[in-house]
């Protein structure tokens, strides 16, 4: 689970990169700064600085904070101890440091934003994402200043602000679009159904051109063809294989509801079915041969079967014609459009200084560099 706005990543192609030498102590360009150092972070000090977003610091003691709290988190839904071992920090941090990097600037840019406009979400909305907190941790039955307390110090605070910051990064989402991103009208799912009925029936159209391709190569097949010359002409899959043995397989290696498991029910040595579903297309299978699989002392083993295939491309229908199912895939395809949005406009204009190198996760790798000059 990502917290604190931290859904919208930052691409290096928005920051102009340049090390420390030509840049100022505190650069007035958008871009991200590196000073030239080798540190680990094992080596800095609670309150020495990590980075810098926009001139504000952001310390050791934030990093640890946040790494302890999503670990935390994290305990708390598997309910498991809260305690973190000092053997392992050291597992945590080269694990998520790089994430909790991320998230930290994520962090930083939204709340310095939500700040700048004077964003500040209502007291229904921080409730329910306080609902939708606790559901996602398997706690529903807690609260958030319990939890808040069990979890105790600088990150219990964190975590009984989180459905505040998750509010108020909706306000910051709303704040970069003029769709509305708590509601789907019933003008736009009337639009996507459409679209989705127009889709499906293109994919009908082409999929019983391929079914009909297939039941060609069948017939010819059976009045004497050779399998893997029709697969030649016809097969178009990313590995047809021509007709050379796709597999052994035993009986229930295909889901019981497929057209192929039923099929295969009945199927004797060289008989061939009609067009089926597999993972990449439609196919005609043929059945090579006949046996009976592996089973443990005293069980019946099943049927097994090596199978040859001739498949041909089809399309995947769209399916969700359900209004609510369609309603929140809309909701969540602005939400996420939103989040692009402001992730690229906060990220085109922050600076980014690291004021100890970027490769603080790595203390040999650190020490080596330094070696080498």
């Amino acid at each position: 689970m990502l917290l604190f706005g931290g859904f919208a990543l930052l691409s290096a192609a928005v920051f102009v990169v340049c090390g420390i030498t030509g840049c100022s102590k505190h650069p007035t360009k958008p871009g991200v700064y590196i000073a030239d150092k080798r540190v680990g972070i094992q080596d800095l000090k609670p309150g020495d600085p990590v980075l810098y977003v926009n001139g504000e610091k952001i310390t050791k003691r934030d990093f640890e904070t946040l790494m302890f709290l999503k670990d935390k988190i994290w305990r708390l839904g598997q309910n498991l101890p809260l305690e973190i071992t000092e053997d392992e920090v050291p597992v945590l941090t080269a694990n998520a440091g790089p994430s909790i990097i991320m998230e930290l600037i994520h962090r930083t840019m939204f709340r310095q934003y939500a700040k700048e406009i004077g964003a500040v979400p209502k007291g229904e909305a921080v409730r329910a994402c306080e609902k939708g907190l606790l559901k996602a941790i398997n706690r529903s039955n807690d609260t958030i200043s319990g939890l808040a307390v069990m979890i105790g110090g600088r990150e219990g605070e964190i975590f009984r602000q989180i459905p505040y910051m998750d509010a108020r990064d909706a306000v910051l989402r709303q704040s970069v679009t003029t769709n509305d991103l708590d509601s789907v009208s019933d003008a736009e799912i009337e639009r996507r159904l459409a679209y989705v009925e127009k889709f499906d029936a293109n994919a009908d159209a082409q999929n019983d051109k391929a079914r009909k391709r297939l039941l060609e190569a069948k017939a010819r097949i059976l009045a004497g063809a050779s399998f893997a010359e029709e697969a030649k002409k016809i097969a178009d899959t990313v590995n047809p294989q021509y007709g050379k043995a796709w597999g052994d397989f035993e009986i229930q290696e295909f889901p019981a509801d497929e057209e192929l498991h039923k099929w295969l029910l009945t199927a004797k040595a060289g008989d061939i079915s009609d067009p089926v579903d597999v993972e990449d297309g439609l196919a005609i299978v043929k059945v090579l041969d006949k046996h009976k699989g592996a089973a443990p002392p005293g069980h019946e083993p099943p049927d097994a079967f090596t199978l040859v295939r001739c498949t041909v491309k089809a399309c995947e229908k769209m399916r969700y014609q359900d209004r609510e199912e369609m309603s929140r895939q809309l909701l969540l395809w602005k939400r996420e459009d939103a989040q692009r949005k402001l992730g690229m406009m906060l990220t085109g204009r922050a600076v980014i200084e690291y004021p100890n190198g970027t490769n603080l996760f790595d203390n040999a790798a650190a020490k080596a560099a330094g070696e080498e000059k």
